[in-house]
């Protein structure tokens, strides 16, 4: 009987100390602080730009330009020369002429364009709107505030941009202007990657108007490792989002990033 007793008083001290560690380990990671950073494309997916997309006529049949919102441009461009009612035209040099900055360099388009949408009550605002604001209304949040868009800006102009959103008192922070990434800007992409980053991008987007879709992966890809590195040595549990209403770059940032999606990266579909 004493040594059943023994038997019990052990398995018990036993069981007690098991809870006790599991306890601890469960409170341990409660403890352990989140590292936040987010990754937004800009265009319809946090303000809703006037900004227009020029398509150009490919038979001489058509005299009229026709011109697309970047929310159908999203949509649309596959269909581009290929079928349906855009099967007759086509891309031309100065498409994007509203995307990028003025060849003369009087006027700031991405800020003009901003302004302009600021006009219109609160229908500019996209869909993550709010998570944008809300992430630089924080003072620990601001330096972990990316920008990744297909624009053809230069970092400047949209920097100016969001710097004036802080002026009419919609955001109370601004990023660092070298976290804007404007992977359409074929003049100063790979220069600002491989400063940013220490190495050159892949040799497929080094030629002119290379696959943006490709040139976002690639650019969250090494912002997700910097993020890892820097949440390990600070002891912190990393969430990274990023939010795109173009289906294609959400369908090659899931393809590409497959292993981190749903444990450290979430990625927001934002399109209609």
């Amino acid at each position: 009987m004493k040594k059943k007793n023994r038997y019990n008083l052990v398995l018990f001290l036993c069981s007690f100390v098991v809870t006790c560690c599991l306890s601890l380990h469960a409170l341990q990671a409660e403890e352990l602080q989140t590292m936040k950073y987010e990754a937004f494309d800009w265009d319809d997916n946090v303000v809703k730009m006037p900004s227009e997309i020029v398509l150009f006529p490919k038979v001489k049949t058509l005299q009229q330009k026709r011109s697309l919102s970047t929310s159908d441009f999203a949509k649309l461009k596959d269909l581009i020369g290929k079928e349906g009612e855009l099967r007759d035209y086509q891309l031309g040099p100065d498409s994007y002429y509203r995307m990028a900055d003025d060849p003369g360099g009087k006027v700031n388009f991405f800020l003009q364009d901003l302004e302009e949408a600021l006009a219109k009550g609160t229908h500019w605002q996209g869909p993550v709107w709010r998570h944008f604001k809300q992430a630089l209304d924080d003072p620990q949040m601001k330096d972990r505030v990316f920008i990744v868009t297909a624009r053809g800006n230069s970092r400047k102009s949209i920097h100016e941009g969001i710097k004036r959103l802080q002026e009419l008192g919609y955001i109370k922070y601004v990023m660092p202007e070298e976290n804007i990434w404007v992977v359409g800007n074929d003049e100063t992409f790979a220069g600002e990657f491989k400063a940013y980053f220490g190495k050159a991008p892949s040799e497929e987007l080094l030629v002119r108007g290379a696959d943006r879709s490709q040139a976002k992966l690639e650019v969250l890809k090494e912002l997700l490792l910097q993020a890892q590195q820097g949440a390990e040595a600070s002891g912190c549990l990393l969430d990274f989002h990023f939010s795109d209403d173009d289906r294609s770059n959400i369908n090659r940032v899931l393809q590409g990033l497959s292993e981190s999606v749903g444990k450290i990266l979430s990625v927001h579909y934002t399109g209609g």
